[in-house]
């Protein structure tokens, strides 16, 4: 299914997921788990795109250790990183520009950050992170 999202949107969802993605690695870290695969599904479904698991462990990372959604369908785990990256003055003023970008974005703001349901559903599942072992 093709996003509704704006294409400068998903460019910049594809390069703020790759500057993520590689300051994690870089340092060891894994924050892929059921509770960011929950904060995917929400995200991906809020957007009109159904995810599907290939994993009874970590629903939604592929074998090859990459997340199966598409970067533009889970704009949350897109962004994330860990904080003590943002301590690097050149990488947090890259990753700004983008997260910005990407928080402008009509779609985002009408199906995610000003969903009621969308944050009510996030809400839960941070205060009750065991629901993600329950994707259904």
């Amino acid at each position: 299914m093709p996003s509704k999202l704006k294409e400068s949107t998903i460019n910049n969802l594809c390069k703020i997921k790759e500057m993520t993605s590689a300051a994690c690695a870089k340092d060891g870290f894994g924050c892929c788990s059921n509770f960011f695969c929950g904060i995917a599904k929400l995200e991906a479904e809020a957007l009109g795109y159904t995810p599907v698991a290939v994993s009874d462990d970590i629903p939604y990372l592929g074998k090859d250790g990459a997340c199966v959604i598409p970067p533009e369908f889970r704009p949350g785990c897109s962004m994330y990183v860990c904080p003590e990256h943002l301590e690097d003055r050149k990488f947090r003023r890259c990753w700004e520009k983008h997260r910005k970008k990407i928080l402008s974005d009509p779609v985002i703001k009408d199906k995610i950050t000003n969903n009621q349901e969308v944050n009510d559903k996030l809400q839960e599942l941070i205060n009750n992170p065991e629901l993600a072992a329950r994707l259904d």
